[in-house]
């Protein structure tokens, strides 16, 4: 049955933090055994999965959700087909939503200064630092003025 196959395979898994190991077993409970639980690995063809892919997005969740639950049960097959198990993966030939990125937007010169005008004084030059550096907040948050090329506009080379 894939709902054991898929218990062994997730649990050989390494170096996975435990947020990771929870929403793998969480996906896996959800929305994948429902559809292929009971179901033998070499009874799950490619049109099951991608049939399984259209049902999930028509049922509203989100792409990036969709992939990561086909590459649990991609994975699953593909272990299944390399200790022999099966002959080929159902995983063929299946379209996954598209994940849309956002584009990004980053502010003007003038809307920077503007921002540093309006902001708490304290703060000013953090994020004009910020702005011209491109330094994230981690980086800013521990940068010393001994640590900075300002003729650069980057961290100095120690």
């Amino acid at each position: 049955m894939f709902s054991e196959w898929a218990g062994k395979v997730e649990a050989t898994r390494l170096n996975r933090r435990p947020s990771s190991r929870a929403r793998d077993q969480s996906l896996l409970n959800s929305l994948i055994l429902p559809a292929f639980g009971e179901r033998t690995l070499a009874g799950v063809d490619p049109m099951d999965i991608r049939r399984w892919v259209a049902d999930l997005e028509q049922r509203g969740y989100a792409p990036a959700t969709i992939s990561k639950a086909y590459q649990i049960v991609s994975r699953a097959f593909r272990v299944a087909v390399t200790d022999g198990i099966i002959t080929r993966s159902p995983c063929r030939e299946v379209k996954l939503p598209k994940i849309e990125t956002p584009e990004r937007r980053f502010l003007s010169p003038g809307e920077v200064e503007e921002l540093a005008d309006t902001i708490e004084a304290r703060y000013r030059t953090l994020v004009l630092t910020g702005a011209y550096t491109g330094l994230r907040f981690g980086e800013l948050a521990a940068l010393r003025t001994g640590n900075l090329d300002p003729l650069r506009r980057s961290p100095a080379c120690r």
